[in-house]
């Protein structure tokens, strides 16, 4: 049933367009073409908000949470050691994303008091790694050329996570699918999504970096993109295994006729 749907299913195109969407209302509550107080509400409270309640926020989260079962049913159903270790990592990536998105110590293990230091230091006054002010702890003066990254670990952690999993899901496929190191079965039994999720992922990555930049700030936009891009991938990967199976099953019934 699920292998059937993933053959069929347009969820590829249904995340450019829930994309593209968001942009759409992004740039016309920015640039005022439409003056409505739910459309303010709807950009500035539930798109282009820190508030974990938001509805990108919270979108995130269960994207992760998604992603995380998506590749973990994969790994379980996997027989090949190399793929299986890929997946592993994707599961890992997703989980420990996910504890970032809904603070481990507040939300998961309690552990909030047992460590006041983070507390204290943290931008929304959590647990996670992500917002906590490193400057503060190790009394970096503001003056500091990289104060700005320590203040809140997310300005140097976001990027690199985000230039991790472009070289994961974008730089590795593209790499495999040109042939290159083919004899490297790490490489080539990485299993990565379709073309047209390397497509997506490319030009959406570049277009963020430009409205990002030049016109107005959309980060809240990119981090939501990277929970769907890995959910998008556990889906791609689901689907190549779902179709293989279906010629396995063709083959065999030609081969019995």
């Amino acid at each position: 049933m699920m292998s059937k749907w993933l053959l069929k299913s347009h969820y590829l195109g249904a995340s450019v367009v829930f994309v593209v969407a968001l942009y759409v209302l992004c740039a016309v509550d920015n640039y005022a073409w439409v003056e409505s107080s739910t459309l303010k509400w709807l950009v500035t409270e539930q798109i282009l908000s820190t508030n974990e309640d938001s509805f990108l926020e919270v979108l995130s989260a269960v994207l992760w949470a998604v992603a995380f079962g998506v590749f973990c049913s994969l790994f379980m159903r996997s027989r090949s050691t190399v793929e299986r270790c890929w997946l592993a990592l994707y599961a890992a990536v997703s989980l420990f994303a996910f504890g970032e998105e809904t603070s481990w110590g507040y939300h998961w293990f309690n552990y909030a008091d047992a460590v006041p230091l983070l507390t204290a230091h943290n931008a929304q006054g959590e647990t996670n790694l992500h917002n906590i002010n490193v400057a503060e702890i190790l009394g970096v003066s503001r003056e500091a050329t990289y104060y700005y990254y320590l203040e809140n670990v997310s300005h140097l952690l976001n990027p690199l996570f985000y230039l991790f999993l472009s070289g994961l899901w974008l730089g590795l496929p593209l790499v495999k699918m040109s042939g290159a190191f083919k004899s490297l079965s790490l490489l080539r039994d990485m299993p990565v999504a379709s073309m047209g999720f390397l497509v997506f992922f490319l030009l959406h990555s570049v277009f963020f970096i430009f409205v990002d930049v030049v016109l107005f700030n959309v980060g809240f936009i990119y981090e939501m993109f990277i929970a769907l891009a890995a959910l998008l991938v556990g889906l791609d990967i689901a689907r190549a295994n779902a179709a293989a199976v279906t010629e396995d099953v063709h083959g065999s019934a030609l081969i019995g006729a």
